[in-house]
């Protein structure tokens, strides 16, 4: 609010010489584009979901930042989860054997991750219900109905994303995963 647009121009052409790693790490890196915004005191600026950004404070500055989580970040966030379930289940992979291994590793994983895969699957849940009860007719035209539909769609494959990483739902889990998956697909 209040931000004003300081310019515009090529993304390479703002970095230090040699910042850039090689270019097949970063493909079409060298045709993005950059927006700079100048913000003045008691301004706010709004960084949608997956949008890279950088900041260069010019004075002292604070910054207070809300990370917003919805079905732009679902996919990613299933595929950091399962990441950070493979990484706790190496680390104790002597004890697989153990009949609390499952259980084990889901409470190192919420110790770690701050959320382990039942949680995440409520948080799904919740958030379909949400998008079901705020547009009953998915199908409708207009913004609002292809949020809804953008958004069951993100859920959907921030499902499998985590059928495919997380090898192996405890049953609380798949009967969750389950009925989360029927809620997305009525």
């Amino acid at each position: 609010v209040g931000a004003r647009a300081a310019g515009e121009g090529s993304a390479t052409a703002a970095l230090p010489a040699g910042a850039l790693r090689g270019s097949e790490e970063f493909p079409g890196l060298s045709e993005a584009r950059f927006f700079a915004v100048l913000q003045d005191e008691g301004d706010c600026i709004f960084v949608p979901s997956g949008w890279h950004h950088e900041v260069l404070n010019l004075t002292g500055a604070l910054s207070i930042n809300h990370n917003w989580s919805n079905g732009c970040s679902a996919v990613r966030m299933a595929r950091r989860l399962c990441g950070e379930l493979a990484q706790v289940r190496h680390e104790i992979r002597d004890l697989a054997d153990d009949p609390e291994f499952h259980a084990l590793a889901q409470n190192l994983l919420r110790a770690h991750a701050g959320i382990h895969v039942l949680e995440f699957l409520r948080y799904l849940e919740f958030n379909v219900q949400r998008l079901r009860a705020a547009a009953p007719d998915h199908a409708t035209d207009g913004r609002a109905g292809r949020w809804v539909r953008y958004s069951l769609a993100a859920v959907r494959e921030a499902l499998g994303a985590l059928e495919e990483g997380a090898a192996g739902l405890g049953e609380d889990e798949q009967r969750l995963f389950d009925a989360v998956l029927a809620l997305v697909e009525s």
